[in-house]
C-alpha cells in the first residue's frame, strides 16, 4: 500500500469506474476474458467493457491516495468484486455506495474491527409511517456519507479529465486493455507528483 502524508490509514473510500471498449449495440471482439456488457447507472449507459475498482485512503480536502486498483468485467456486481478483499482489511472504516449494503458482510466485518458506512438503503416492505418518521435522519446521514465519498468520485473525474481513461476503443487485446488502464493511472499520478 502507498503511504502518503495526510492519508488516513484507517478510512478507505470505495468506488468503480466504467472502462468502455465499445458501444453495447455492438458485439465486443476485444479482450473477451476481461470485458462484458454492463450498465453504468450514473451515466444511464449500457456499454461493452470492464470496471476499474478503486480503494483509496481518505485525505481531508484532497483526492484519496489509491491503495488498491483492480479490473473486472462490466457485468460483475461491485460487491462481488470487493468481497474477497474486504475481509483482509483490519481495524478500518470503509465508506461506499448503497450497493455495498449486505447483511452477511456487515456481520462478518465487525468481528475484525471493520465497519462499512454507506447511505441508507430503503427497505421495500417498510411501512410509509416508518419511512416518514426516519426520513430526516436518513437524509442527513446519507448526505454526510456522500459528502465524504465525493472525493473518490472527484478522483475518477480528475483521472478521466487528465487521461481519458474511460475511452478504450482503440485497445485491441487483453494485455493492451490492462496496459491502457494501469499506464493511464501511473501517468496521471506521476504528472500530479511532478513540481
Amino acid at each position: 500500500m502507498l503511504q502518503e502524508t495526510g492519508a488516513d490509514s484507517q478510512v478507505f473510500l470505495v468506488d468503480s469506474l466504467p472502462i468502455i471498449t465499445c458501444s453495447a449495440k455492438r458485439a465486443g471482439k476485444v479482450a473477451l476474458e476481461l470485458t462484458s456488457k454492463g450498465f453504468c447507472c450514473c451515466k444511464n449507459l449500457f456499454y461493452m467493457g470492464c470496471q476499474l475498482h478503486l480503494l483509496g485512503a481518505r485525505r481531508k480536502q484532497a483526492l484519496p491516495i489509491p491503495q488498491y486498483v483492480g479490473l473486472t468485467p462490466a457485468n460483475v456486481y461491485n460487491l462481488t468484486a470487493w468481497r474477497p478483499l474486504l475481509p483482509q482489511l483490519q481495524q478500518t472504516c470503509i465508506q461506499a455506495d448503497k450497493v455495498y449494503t449486505d447483511a452477511p458482510l456487515n456481520q462478518l466485518l465487525p468481528e475484525q474491527g471493520t465497519t462499512i458506512i454507506n447511505p441508507v438503503k430503503q427497505v421495500k416492505d417498510k411501512s410509509q409511517v416508518l419511512i416518514h418518521f426516519n426520513k430526516a435522519h436518513d437524509d442527513l446521514f446519507s448526505q454526510a456519507v456522500s459528502a465524504i465519498k465525493q472525493s473518490v468520485e472527484s478522483f475518477f473525474n480528475w483521472l478521466t479529465t487528465k487521461t481519458n481513461i474511460q475511452n478504450a476503443a482503440t485497445v485491441r487485446s487483453t494485455k493492451g486493455l490492462i496496459f491502457h488502464v494501469y499506464a493511464e493511472i501511473a501517468a496521471a499520478l506521476i504528472v500530479c507528483l511532478l513540481p
